[in-house]
């Protein structure tokens, strides 16, 4: 039997997204290159576009 629900494991997704957008925003502070800048912010659009989908699975998973 599994320790979590599919909706935690989901949530945990989520917190590991939010982190990670956390941590690409201090790598852009901390960066001059405004080219890395640009690719961070790129990712982080992309993390923001995976919240959004487990957001959507979580949803339909209740």
């Amino acid at each position: 039997m599994y320790r979590n629900t599919f909706a935690q494991i989901i949530q945990s997704d989520i917190e590991g997204e939010k982190a990670a957008i956390a941590h690409y925003q201090r790598m852009i502070r901390q960066i001059g290159d405004t080219q890395i800048q640009n690719l961070f912010k790129r990712i982080i659009l992309d993390e923001e576009r995976h919240i959004e989908i487990l957001t959507g699975l979580r949803s339909a998973a209740k």
